[in-house]
């Protein structure tokens, strides 16, 4: 998709970094989650996909809590947009990922033989990175406004059964 650029770069400043507005926020001020993050490209990148925000409460943090916190963070940074500093730390880490995953020479055929199959043309593969360093804090907004929508998402939480009482450990436990 053309907006994929911005909508990494977007989640990556907003969720993927351990400066991103997610974090600083949830974890290291309010300490209502223990971890939280994004992701990308699920289950691959070939055609549009998910985009995924997750966050792990802490103790005596209540889910709906988190959700709304992290509503609360998403609205913020969709009226706001990313600072000029935060795009070029995720423009940085971005172009740093792409130089590290050529140093290997299989690696390298890998990741041409990949954006051959998927794009069309191996070039592809170094074009993206002058993709995101052109993407604009209005591009962000614009395709995390498109992508992140309430009426878009399905909000899965995941808790372990409550432990029974009178229950016998069995083998697999």
């Amino acid at each position: 998709a053309p907006d994929y650029p911005a909508l990494e770069i977007g989640l990556y400043t907003f969720a993927m970094s351990q400066t991103s507005r997610l974090e600083t926020s949830l974890v290291r001020t309010s300490g209502i989650a223990a971890q939280v993050g994004a992701a990308t490209g699920l289950p691959g990148d070939r055609h549009p996909n998910l985009a995924l925000i997750y966050g792990l409460p802490n103790a005596g943090a209540g889910l709906d809590d988190l959700e709304s916190a992290v509503d609360v963070e998403l609205a913020s940074f969709l009226e706001s947009g990313p600072t000029e500093a935060e795009l070029e730390a995720a423009r940085t880490v971005t172009r740093a990922g792409l130089l590290r995953s050529l140093r290997d020479d299989s690696e390298l055929a890998a990741q041409l033989c990949e954006w051959q199959s998927k794009s069309g043309d191996w070039r592809n593969l170094f074009r993206r990175n002058a993709q995101y360093g052109a993407v604009t804090a209005d591009e962000v907004r614009s395709a995390m406004e498109r992508y992140l929508q309430p009426t878009g998402r399905t909000v899965a939480t995941l808790v372990p059964p409550a432990p029974q009482p009178d229950a016998q450990p069995t083998e697999e436990q």
